[in-house]
């Protein structure tokens, strides 16, 4: 969350216009209840599209808009939310007065979503490199 408003700042301080989702959106974004499912996703969307632009001394305006997202960040969020919607359907099948059979069940489904939001983190690195990358060179 930091990164991002710290890369929402680069995109400033860079001249991208025409910017929707910047400042406190790249933090209100994580927070807000069902709202945290699209928003931060359109947050990051943005900031990839932003920082893709070749770094020189003008201004971007509104030549990040040109360009696309990657897969690997629509991957990264795919991954980030199945995970989190895998987790909830293993709370949803623990029962505490449950045969042991449940609660191998809800152990197994956790642990698939503990996989998923794993690889959601490994993804997230790849893009923010990605975004780092791209934005100095």
């Amino acid at each position: 969350v930091v990164w991002t408003a710290l890369a929402s700042r680069v995109l400033d301080a860079r001249g991208a216009f025409d910017r929707r989702w910047r400042g406190g959106w790249t933090v209100g974004s994580w927070i807000i209840p069902i709202a945290n499912l699209v928003l931060p996703k359109l947050v990051y969307n943005e900031l990839e599209r932003g920082l893709a632009v070749p770094y020189r001394d003008e201004p971007i305006g509104e030549s990040w808009r040109s360009i696309n997202r990657t897969t690997l960040a629509d991957a990264w969020w795919a991954l980030w939310i199945g995970g989190l919607v895998v987790s909830q359907a293993a709370a949803l099948v623990s029962d505490v007065d449950g045969s042991d059979e449940e609660y191998a069940l809800a152990l197994t489904i956790n642990s698939a979503a503990l996989l998923l939001i794993a690889a959601a983190g490994i993804a997230l690195l790849f893009v923010i490199r990605r975004m780092a990358v791209v934005s100095t060179t």
